[in-house]
């Protein structure tokens, strides 16, 4: 909600500022562009309020705006590492979130009245209809837009995916290279063994 008081009242005082001539008007849209190049459009006050980034990005196309003249309706984000699928992911969970139906968009269901928040289970099926890679790239587009929330949610599942796992499973999940040589793998295990232990027993 924050977010959305500051992006309004940002284009208010620039739809106010000065005398006679026009001016003003509303940004109406965040689109997000991932490294393939295609966008994904999102309400601006949704983006505003969900997302840091977003704000910050808003609130500047707003001062940069030259005074009596109007702001753009749309403000581009192009957001590294990140596909449309995943983008598409992001502003799904920001529309559910954060996209109106009350006071920030959310509705949390009363402990112990025995039915389900919906956006719980939202959450829950978003994550579990993600592979690892889908999820590591949400977490980054979450940590690029500062959707604090989704960033939370993602990396709680990365976790989830390391969690008993030896370094070598880690690697393959996740698709990372060892770029160590035998040798200071061997130091290394050495120097941290505690860190090891667990998983060799």
């Amino acid at each position: 909600m924050a977010g959305k008081a500051a992006a309004t009242t940002a284009t208010t005082a620039n739809n106010d500022s000065g005398s006679g001539g026009g001016g003003g008007g509303d940004i109406r849209t965040v689109t997000l562009r991932g490294f393939d190049g295609i966008r994904v459009r999102v309400s601006a006050g949704t983006m505003a309020a969900a997302a840091a980034t977003a704000r910050a990005r808003l609130d500047e196309a707003i001062r940069r705006t030259p005074r009596h003249a109007a702001v753009p309706d749309d403000v581009l984000i192009n957001v590294p590492g990140v596909a449309r699928p995943v983008l598409a992911r992001v502003a799904d969970y920001c529309d559910r979130h954060y996209g109106g139906g009350g006071e920030g968009g959310e509705f949390a269901a009363p402990e112990g009245y025995g039915f389900d928040d919906p956006l719980a289970r939202f959450d829950d099926e978003l994550m579990d209809g993600a592979d690892v890679g889908t999820v590591v790239d949400l977490l980054r587009a979450a940590t690029f837009l500062r959707v604090e929330r989704l960033a939370d949610l993602a990396s709680r599942e990365v976790a989830a995916c390391m969690r008993g796992r030896t370094v070598e499973g880690i690697r393959q999940v996740f698709g990372i290279a060892n770029d160590y040589t035998d040798e200071e793998e061997q130091d290394v295990r050495k120097e941290n063994s505690w860190a090891f232990d667990a998983y060799n027993d």
